[in-house]
């Protein structure tokens, strides 16, 4: 029953978020986006991949990951580079705004 459980909430994950389905590809895009490669990136879009490779090479973008959290990160990017952006903060954002709900729902259960 446990294992059949654990199953189902695998298929619903993947339903509601198929992108990370490669988890791990996932995982180094949005939190060190500086080391893998374009072949390496979630999309096969031509704009991302160009805005992907700018992004490898802009110096600037380099420090100010080094200096920020993901969301911070990700997000100060959105001017410069808005699809490759758009494309982590779609994972990002579910998670955090699934953060601040359990914080509110625990400060209140106090």
């Amino acid at each position: 029953m446990i294992k059949q459980h654990v199953l189902n909430l695998h298929a619903e994950i993947q339903r509601y978020f198929p992108e990370l389905q490669n988890f791990e590809n996932v995982h180094h895009f949005i939190t060190n986006s500086f080391v893998i490669p374009v072949v390496g990136l979630l999309s096969e879009d031509y704009i991302i991949q160009g805005q992907f490779i700018n992004l490898l090479n802009d110096g600037g973008a380099k420090n100010t990951f080094c200096k920020m959290c993901c969301n911070e990160f990700w997000t100060e990017m959105m001017q410069s580079y808005p699809d490759v952006a758009e494309l982590a903060l779609k994972i990002i954002v579910p998670f955090a705004k699934m953060y601040k709900c359990e914080m509110v729902l625990q400060l209140y259960s106090n």
